[in-house]
């Protein structure tokens, strides 16, 4: 998601919010059918992409998500 590329997850409970299409587990034809809507246009792509790469930077990066590990491990940290 960092660099930008599009892709087609599983429809399973940690992709449920993010910004990609979402293909259901063990069908074949839905899942070929996402990645050729894909490769249809090159547009879809580039802005699937961009929306992945914003939605991972603000929802995923370690600085973001360090108060949730801090409060899983019982610490706190001074790493700024």
């Amino acid at each position: 998601g960092i660099l930008g590329i599009p892709v087609v997850a599983t429809n399973l409970e940690p992709y449920h919010h993010c910004p990609v299409p979402l293909a259901r587990p063990d069908d074949a034809e839905d899942w070929t059918g996402r990645i050729r809507d894909l490769l249809e246009s090159r547009e879809t792509r580039l802005e699937q992409g961009l929306a992945l790469r914003e939605w991972v930077l603000k929802n995923h990066m370690t600085r973001n998500r360090r108060p949730d590990w801090e409060k899983a491990l019982g610490i706190k940290s001074d790493a700024d």
